[in-house]
């Protein structure tokens, strides 16, 4: 069973799914070593002639190329406190691998204390990914480095995705708790009650109002989006056609793209339960928002 944090919706502390923490397997090919045979001696000696002088050639060595560094575009993953180890985690996984970027997780016990610290964090990287969840306990399990550290990532041209509680923790004030968000986002959160059919952990099949097109998306105690500044561009209302449900923007040289919506959820969260997307699996608008966040259209 999932587990949820119904009872600080209210707070405007996001409850949404997690997941399990996806492990990376590293397979250890076996060498084969050839096998080298010493040749026979000889079946007699014979006389041993002196070989004649060979001439010494000077021969000037190829030049050696410098070693070329490695780069390799990162995918960041909040997968510490705060984020739901039910499906959400591993919702930003897929998205990761699905642009083609490489995983890196950070949580609260990485270091992130130091500039050195925040150096390494953010290297080569494109992208933060912060997952759904509880969105205080997100953002107040990042040291004050690491908040800091995140937003000039974004002002330097790096990219922030967030869902549901990760929408929550963008904005200037998490949700209506009255503590500070990343502020990423220039605007503000609070939850979005549904008044369509929920499940019995209180989501609901929500048809928003894409600039794509309308389509269904899963909400699960997720936020709509308010008093936003004139630079926001908004992507999706909620089926009120006014309460604002998905929203990008630029801060500094960076892009921030935000849903209240689990674009990335998986299809068990609702299978078997009392409500159903007819549209399936939204992995692909998930996918899409990584893209333009890190500037890989």
């Amino acid at each position: 069973m999932k587990l949820r944090f119904l009872p600080l919706l209210l707070l405007g502390a996001t409850a949404c799914n997690s997941p399990g923490t996806a492990s990376t397997a590293f397979l250890n090919p076996a060498h084969e070593q050839d096998q080298v045979s010493t040749p026979a001696s000889a079946a007699s000696p014979g006389p041993v002639s002196t070989p004649a002088a060979v001439p010494v050639v000077n021969v000037k060595p190829a030049p050696v190329s410098p070693p070329v560094k490695a780069t390799r575009a990162i995918g960041i993953v909040w997968n510490g406190d705060g984020a739901c180890t039910d499906g959400c985690i591993q919702g930003g996984v897929t998205a990761v691998n699905d642009v083609g970027l490489t995983l890196r997780y950070v949580n609260q016990n990485t270091p992130a204390t130091t500039p050195a610290q925040i150096a390494e964090i953010f290297a080569d990287a494109k992208v933060w990914v912060m997952p759904g969840g509880h969105s205080l306990q997100e953002v107040q399990a990042m040291t004050p480095a690491l908040r800091n550290g995140l937003r000039q990532f974004v002002a330097n041209g790096g990219g922030y995705v967030g869902w549901c509680a990760g929408a929550f923790s963008a904005t200037d004030e998490v949700g209506t708790t009255g503590e500070p968000g990343l502020g990423l986002m220039p605007g503000s959160s609070k939850v979005f009650i549904s008044s369509n059919k929920r499940n019995a952990y209180g989501a609901s099949i929500e048809k928003l109002s894409w600039i794509s097109g309308a389509h269904d998306f899963y909400l699960e105690g997720g936020p709509y989006l308010y008093n936003l500044a004139s630079s926001v561009e908004v992507i999706a209302r909620y089926p009120d056609q006014v309460s604002i449900a998905a929203a990008r923007t630029a801060y500094g040289n960076g892009r921030v793209y935000i849903s209240g919506v689990h674009p990335e959820a998986p299809i068990w969260w609702w299978s078997g339960t009392a409500i159903n997307d007819p549209d399936g699996s939204d992995a692909g608008y998930a996918a899409d928002m990584l893209r333009w966040a890190a500037r890989l259209e």
